[in-house]
């Protein structure tokens, strides 16, 4: 969007008079230089008391011009880059702000959209820039704010649009928030126990003028951390001290004490009669009465904006085609209908004021119409229904594609003879009537619909009132569990996108149905499961530590239904434990599976899957921790037994050969860990696919254990082939990409270019930190790789430095005996020798040496290296 022409015609005349000022004291100035390069020391401390202040203003000048033209071509630059919020990364959520609808025109809000629309102008630059919007449900809050974002996006400020209706919904907002402002990924994931500030601290930095919009922020405390309240400022919502930024919430709470004095209330409350008809009027056109008769029908449904959308939408749809007998086609007709079926008793005054339960019950007389005319004309039974079952799902998009399947749906007595067919013309019909928002479908997802809050408020009154809540919840779970299995290759990329959009309601409803009364368990165990599968694909982008949260958290639940011993929720302490590990504490999963594991060999028995997966996990954690011979060792254990009890190409006796090649090689065989790998990749590419995480993984360790075997130019040409695959599978930022690049680096250096491979992992390091956090495994890794290449590279002393920053971190995140500390001990001594301090070098291997044998034995490699370097070291003196 191009600036005003006022402001594009000002900064020309001011440089212009800036230049004529300048060739007025050109003569003056260049004279004064040249008396003053000619005279004495006397004479120029005289000049400089007379030139140096016009210098200094001419100076500043110039600095000026320079400043206004810099950053006129900077705005230029980011004006240029204006445009739709980007699609949202996996595990995030959509920033646009939601369309409206086609032909929609609000009414009776004029002069507040306008006050909104102009904090960004010159005149408001002294405007409160946080307006609460607030109102009961049904009055238009949400369509207000989604109006002005809409004006001021097309004049090119950037407007992001964040619902704070569920606390998952509000946190993927943010977080996708903080993710378009730059934040690193260690603050999207374990930084993120702070977010409100790593948002706002990102915020106060941004240079181009945005505005947030939080939609239905009815529970405030959601918006400020536990045990603060949001006018102390610490929280999601803050003063804006800029005028390039505004935030506008809509909310049910107009208690000026509870948002503070910083922020600006909006009452918005129901419209004037004549508003009222107009909106009838826009929606029904003058085929349904005379302005008069659609006062009286405003003035009858109180004003209530949702109610008069309802009704003239309903109106619209009735002139569409010839009408039946006695159907209502009228203003006139409509308010009779509503009056005979009892609404004059809700309203019996017709200029009382409404309250929310007043409004469920206008909302609920004004769509039995709608759906009285959806059961008897389209034959469309099932309606109400629908609207309950859509109603116990979270208030986010609902990927409705995904999740609701009428074969399904059909073996419940609610939708009796229901169809694909019956389906489908049901959401058009609910949709037309604006029961209900259609949304298209997002790249590579399902299309999604949502409901209006008072909608479901409303359906969810009825659906407890009509005895319906066990039935509902039952078939929501059945639905949410056949999406999640049909979706449940959360290892597959290609399935990310299905869950970004389903993750907020398995653990809605688990919530929602273990606390409704007497909860079955086949209802909490088919929403465990699906709930479960939704943390796995957290774990599967990375994020762990989100992952183990809402891991406790469903376990939590469970347990209070199905007990402590139920395999769902075993299941969920195992998640629990495998994203514990996966963010960096891997000790403390190894020890939760071992105490896991007794009970699950009980109650599973021993040949059971989720058994044998449990006793590989904990493999897999015991050599992460450094144990690699008792890895292998309980993996070569375990492989008979899953081949036995599930074949040979079961995803889990697949993961106990990748485990067992691993461990083997880090044992000490790397020739026998290469060649289980290339044995293993066939069966992992058929089986599994050539993109799901599990098998690029192994791909990965089969270049590394190449490498060791003694190919290393084929390692490096393994990598370099394996990378842009993972780029394009996971992302450019995904831990596990970073790992690839990792290893490219340090294979291209065993190759013989030292210095290509310091250069690779010069970034290394920064990216690790943003993605996993400083003190991860990965992370401290790459630090040793970067100083080990640094001191190849031919600069030992800088190799010797940033080991003896590191060492202390390792001893302290991984154990003083971890062999990774034992590695960079001997990396230390190594360049402290080669700097030129042997004696140093020397003493460091004495004290290194005994630690080695003990921990690691007098064979391992490790300690050869270092008798070898020991023994070396009088020669190099």
């Amino acid at each position: 969007m191009r600036r005003p022409l006022r402001h594009r015609r000002r900064w020309p005349w001011i440089v212009l008079g800036s230049v004529g000022l300048l060739a007025v004291v050109w003569n003056w100035l260049v004279s004064a230089v040249d008396s003053y390069r000619d005279a004495g020391l006397s004479e120029r401390d005289q000049y400089s008391g007379v030139y140096s202040l016009p210098v200094a203003v001419v100076t500043l000048l110039i600095a000026v011009i320079g400043l206004a033209v810099q950053s006129r071509q900077g705005r230029r630059a980011l004006e240029s880059v204006s445009g739709p919020v980007p699609a949202p990364p996996a595990g995030m959520t959509s920033l646009d702000v939601p369309e409206a609808t086609v032909g929609e025109q609000i009414r009776g809000r004029a002069s507040l959209i306008t006050e909104l629309t102009g904090m960004y102008e010159r005149e408001a630059r002294n405007m409160v820039r946080v307006r609460v919007l607030h109102g009961m449900g049904g009055v238009g809050k949400t369509t207000i704010a989604r109006h002005v974002g809409g004006v001021l996006r097309r004049r090119g400020i950037l407007v992001w649009f964040v619902s704070a209706a569920e606390q998952a919904d509000l946190d993927a907002g943010m977080r996708q928030l903080a993710d378009s402002l730059g934040a690193s990924r260690y603050e999207l994931t374990d930084g993120w126990a702070r977010a409100p500030d790593v948002l706002w601290r990102h915020l106060e930095a941004y240079s181009r003028r945005w505005l947030l919009i939080i939609d239905n922020a009815d529970d405030l405390s959601l918006l400020a951390p536990h045990g603060h309240s949001l006018a102390q400022k610490r929280g999601w919502i803050r003063p804006v001290g800029t005028r390039r930024g505004a935030i506008i919430v809509t909310s049910r709470n107009g208690d000026a004490q509870t948002w503070g004095d910083w922020c600006r209330l909006h009452p918005v409350g129901m419209l004037s009669t004549a508003d009222g008809a107009q909106v009838l009027l826009d929606l029904a056109g003058p085929d349904s009465g005379t302005r008069d008769q659609a006062a009286a029908l405003a003035t009858r449904l109180g004003g209530l904006p949702l109610a008069l959308r309802l009704a003239g939408r309903y109106l619209a749809d009735a002139h569409r085609r010839p009408a039946l007998e006695g159907q209502i086609t009228t203003f006139a007709g409509y308010r009779a209908t509503l009056d005979a079926e009892g609404i004059a008793a809700v309203f019996p005054d017709p200029d009382g004021q409404l309250t929310d339960v007043h409004a469920r019950e206008v909302i609920a007389h004004t769509w039995e119409l709608s759906l009285t005319l959806l059961e008897t004309r389209k034959s469309l039974p099932h309606a109400r229904n629908l609207l309950r079952l859509l109603s116990v799902l979270a208030d986010a998009p609902i990927p409705y594609q995904a999740i609701l399947d009428a074969s399904t749906m059909a073996a419940s007595p609610l939708f009796s003879g229901l169809n694909t067919t019956r389906l489908a013309s049901l959401l058009a019909g609910l949709e037309t009537f604006g029961l209900l928002d259609l949304g298209p479908p997002e790249p590579g997802a399902s299309a999604t619909l949502r409901l209006h809050p008072l909608i479901r408020d409303t359906s969810l009154f009825h659906l407890h009132a009509a005895g319906q809540t066990p039935a509902v919840f039952d078939l929501a779970a059945q639905l949410l569990f056949r999406a999640a299995d049909r979706h449940g290759a959360h290892g597959d990329p290609a399935n990310w996108a299905f869950f970004r959009l389903f993750a907020p309601h398995p653990i809605h409803v688990l919530a929602q149905a273990a606390a409704a009364p007497g909860p079955r368990q086949e209802v909490i165990s088919n929403v465990t499961q699906a709930a479960s599968l939704v943390t796995e694909y957290r774990a599967s982008i990375g994020l762990f530590t989100a992952a183990a949260a809402e891991g406790r958290t469903i376990r939590a639940t469970a347990v209070q239904v199905l007990g402590d011993e139920h395999p769902d929720v075993l299941n969920s302490s195992a998640d629990v434990a495998s994203f514990t590990g996966g963010a960096g504490d891997e000790a403390s999963a190894r020890d939760q599976y071992a105490a896991l594991i007794p009970t699950v060999e009980r109650v599973l028995g021993p040949e059971h899957k989720d058994t044998l997966l449990y006793r590989s996990n904990l493999a897999w954690f015991t050599g992460q921790v450094g144990d690699a011979v008792a890895a292998r060792d309980q993996c070569a254990g375990l492989l008979p037994l899953a081949l036995k009890a599930l074949g040979d190409e079961h995803f889990v006796t697949l993961f106990i050969r990748h485990s067992l090649a691993r461990f083997t090689g880090e044992a000490g065989d790397a020739t026998r860990a290469r060649d289980q790998y290339l044995t293993l990749l066939p069966s992992m590419r058929r089986t599994l696919g050539p993109i799901y995480n599990l098998t690029l993984h192994a791909e990965q360790q089969l270049a590394i254990w190449t490498g060791k075997a003694g190919d290393t130019a084929t390692a490096r040409d393994q990598l370099t082939d394996l990378l842009p695959v993972l780029q394009r599978a996971l992302g450019p930022e995904h831990h596990d990409t970073l790992s690839a690049r990792s290893d490219l680096a340090y294979w291209t250096g065993r190759v013989g270019d030292p210095a290509a491979a310091r250069d690779r992992f010069a970034d290394l390091p920064a990216r690790f930190q943003q993605a996993l956090g400083p003190e991860h495994r990965k992370t401290l890794n790459a630090r040793a790789h970067l100083a080990y290449w640094t001191g190849w590279a031919g600069n030992p002393a800088a190799a010797r430095d940033q080991l003896t920053d590191l060492l202390p971190v390792l001893q302290r995140v991984l154990g003083p005996e971890h062999r990774d500390t034992l590695s960079a001990r001997f990396d230390l001594a190594r360049w402290t020798g080669r700097a030129g301090n042997p004696t140093a070098a020397r003493d460091q291997l004495t004290d290194l040496l005994p630690v080695l044998q003990r921990v690691l034995g007098p064979e391992d490699q490790e300690t050869l290296r270092t008798r070898v370097a020991f023994a070396d070291l009088p020669h190099r003196a």
